[in-house]
């Protein structure tokens, strides 16, 4: 893993994955019994709870408006080190896949669209004046462990494998559909290695076997650096 990316941002997503899992277990998935993932709106909460009870805390803010385009989930600055977040999941892996290619030029063009001060007055550039800028994209997926260790692969051929023993246990029922996920699944992979001082990595939220029809929960993330 590049020693770049702030060891500050990758401990609050470790952090936001263990108190998430807590909360899952504690409440017993209140999730109206659906074999679904839970919602993004859960990561950014987490993620910003670890952010503000960091060492050196955060100030954090959701759906900031960008300058370029629409909002996005999360932004955080200490002082220094400022991060803009986005948030998907794995249920569906084709189409959570694609949102997350859509997800990395968004947050790569990100600039926050700042509000200017009552009386004229020159307003405080701390996202361009920041020191290190990052862009953190994760994702909670139930999609199982073959995607947890594609996703953590340190290869795109170590990933291909990893994915092609999912589709090996699939079945030839579901072949069509978690070969359409494997193959978006590994643009993804190919678009973050393409790119400078990236880091990714897994942390488990909760194990799935409390409850029907769910496979274990994990925290994908990814770090890239922004210009």
């Amino acid at each position: 893993m590049p020693s770049e990316f702030p060891i500050s941002i990758r401990a609050a997503l470790e952090k936001a994955a263990t108190l998430l899992g807590d909360s899952l277990l504690g409440l017993n998935y209140p999730n109206g019994g659906k074999d679904a993932v839970f919602a993004e709106a859960n990561l950014i909460v987490y993620t910003a709870h670890a952010l503000l009870s960091a060492e050196r805390s955060f100030h954090c803010y959701a759906e900031p408006s960008h300058a370029g385009s629409k909002r996005i989930d999360l932004v955080a600055f200490d002082g220094e080190t400022a991060v803009a977040v986005e948030a998907k999941k794995f249920g569906n892996v084709a189409y959570g896949s694609l949102a997350i290619l859509s997800d990395i030029d968004r947050l790569r063009g990100f600039r926050p669209s700042l509000s200017p001060s009552a009386d004229d007055s020159p307003v405080e550039e701390w996202w361009a004046n920041a020191a290190n800028r990052w862009g953190v994209i994760h994702v909670g997926s139930h999609g199982g462990d073959k995607v947890r260790d594609a996703w953590q692969a340190t290869t795109i051929e170590s990933a291909r494998t990893a994915l092609d023993g999912r589709l090996a246990a699939r079945g030839a029922r579901r072949t069509a559909t978690v070969q359409a996920d494997n193959t978006a699944m590994l643009a993804v992979l190919n678009k973050l290695d393409s790119m400078a001082d990236t880091s990714r990595g897994v942390f488990q939220i909760c194990p799935g076997n409390r409850w029907r029809q769910c496979e274990d929960a994990y925290l994908l993330w990814a770090g890239f650096r922004l210009t």
